[in-house]
């Protein structure tokens, strides 16, 4: 019986995944592979022509500053709907006001 209920459920499954995405035409498969294909190339051909590769460290302190913006933004838009001003916020670095490491932020009501 369970086999059933499975091979109902398959089907099923299928028929509504045919009605959403239903299969391409072999013409439009090709058009769609030949497109896909072009973009590859050019790609490639683009990427040759770039000369300087930028470090890891430069391309993490790009991502880093646009996660700094990007939560700023998010905590700024939280504050406004909630009619709250922003908690005062300061940076410790493993603990201590002062070096070179990992830094987080400390809620400054603590």
């Amino acid at each position: 019986m369970d086999g059933t209920r499975n091979e109902r459920a398959r089907a099923r499954a299928q028929h509504l995944l045919a009605q959403i995405a239903p299969l391409l035409d072999d013409a439009e498969v090709q058009r769609l592979r030949e497109l896909s294909m072009d973009c590859i190339r050019e790609a490639e051909r683009i990427e040759e022509g770039v000369t300087t590769v930028e470090s890891s460290e430069q391309i993490t302190t790009r991502l880093d500053a646009v996660a700094r913006d990007f939560f700023a933004r998010a905590l700024h838009e939280m504050n406004q709907q909630n009619g709250r001003r922003p908690p005062r916020s300061k940076v410790a670095v493993n603990g201590h006001r002062k070096g070179r490491a990992r830094a987080w932020l400390v809620d400054g009501t603590s």
